[in-house]
């Protein structure tokens, strides 16, 4: 810890309002409190942003021209009109509109930051949280004793941080793969320090969903790059007909890890087909079934309004799909969907954040608890927005 603090060097930052703002709002977005109004913990922060937005926004300040920028807005000025004519839950529509919120005001305070800005805030945002989590399952795996096994839902539910634990996964999830991103881009050994030690905690989460989308992201990722190297080096080789030792190599390794992934898949499979909670997200599937074919066409368009599911299904909605299917209307899925991919069109490498995303989003999306996803996805725009146009010439 002290030598991370060193390495820091805060006698050389230059403290300008963007980047104080910025370091306060971006730490603190991931911190939740259970049973304390969010009013009080990271929307205090929020509250700052706001008003330091408004008083420059006098001045003029602009969003980046960015088909993610523009569909995030559209989305939440879609919410706004839709869930309130759909009476959908007001304090969940407001929670889930401000996780978008997070986004653009994130997107906005950066324009005015350094890549070495940003590095100081990553870091400190990754400290924080890992002090939380660690706060956290110590008080878990205190209240559930040395038998887990019998006590499996005592460490679960007694989270400190949001309902349960599966909520702080989707945090330790996220920053895993943010971490592992910092340490792919600037090859820093701490990053990846970092990375262990997220992936510890989402461990200690004990949410088989986190723990299985950490792995599958794993496997997607690394199999990616071996695929990319294959033919990098194949393109590299004069003779198509000569077989380099290092790509034999290579080519035996991705067989191997092939078959392990297979195997991977197919025993996670099993177990999964005997795990009730896995069994509950499998007949969701039905019920957004029964919805496109039995509710009225408005209904279908623009959904049944948040937290309804549990009225009209007497489940909740809980995965990706349901939530926004059933609650926001094929035109809120179609929107939210297009967002996540116009971030991925524009710059590449947020698929280390909106790939591990697409995982949980089969058991538990946790709409309203996603400010810190869409804040490190802002900041992943940023890094690969400064790349490009160091490329150009541009800064």
């Amino acid at each position: 810890m002290y030598q991370v603090l060193r390495d820091i060097n805060f006698t050389k930052i230059k403290f300008n309002f963007s980047y104080i703002v910025a370091f306060l709002f971006i730490v603190n977005s991931g911190f939740h409190l259970k049973d304390v109004p969010t009013y009080f913990t990271m929307y205090l922060t929020f509250y700052i942003a706001i008003i330091y937005l408004f008083i420059i926004s006098l001045k003029k300040i602009y969003l980046e021209k960015s088909l993610s920028v523009y569909i995030c807005i559209i989305f939440v000025f879609y919410l706004l009109v839709s869930q309130l004519l759909l009476e959908g839950d007001i304090i969940v529509t407001l929670a889930s509109i401000i996780t978008f919120l997070f986004y653009l005001i994130a997107r906005l305070l950066l324009k005015k930051c350094s890549i070495k800005d940003v590095m100081i805030i990553s870091d400190c945002t990754i400290i924080y949280n890992l002090i939380l989590f660690f706060i956290d399952a110590i008080y878990r795996f205190s209240l559930a004793g040395l038998n887990i096994l019998a006590n499996f839902y005592v460490a679960k539910v007694n989270s400190l941080l949001h309902a349960d634990s599966n909520a702080t996964a989707i945090n330790t999830t996220i920053l895993t793969f943010y971490s592992y991103y910092l340490f792919s881009n600037f090859k820093s050994k701490k990053y990846l320090i970092y990375t262990y030690l997220c992936v510890c905690f989402t461990i200690l989460t004990l949410s088989r969903s986190a723990i299985i989308a950490t792995i599958f992201s794993f496997i997607m990722i690394y199999l990616h790059r071996m695929i990319m190297r294959f033919f990098s080096q194949k393109s590299n080789n004069t003779n198509p007909y000569k077989m380099t030792v290092e790509n034999l190599t290579l080519i035996i390794f991705s067989i191997v890890f092939l078959i392990f992934v297979i195997w991977s898949i197919s025993f996670i499979t099993i177990f999964l087909l005997k795990d009730n909670s896995f069994i509950t997200k499998i007949n969701i599937l039905g019920y957004i079934s029964d919805f496109l074919q039995n509710m009225e066409l408005n209904n279908i368009l623009f959904g049944i309004g948040y937290d309804n599911t549990i009225k009209v299904f007497h489940i909740y909605a809980h995965t990706y799909l349901a939530t926004y299917i059933i609650e926001t209307g094929l035109i809120g899925y179609v929107l939210i969907t297009s967002f996540l991919c116009s971030n991925l069109l524009e710059y590449k490498k947020t698929i280390y954040l909106i790939l591990p995303f697409f995982f949980l989003g089969f058991s538990y999306i946790g709409h309203t608890v996603l400010n810190l996803f869409y804040v490190l996805l802002a900041c992943i725009c940023f890094f690969e927005h400064k790349k490009l146009s160091l490329k150009r010439g541009d800064c």
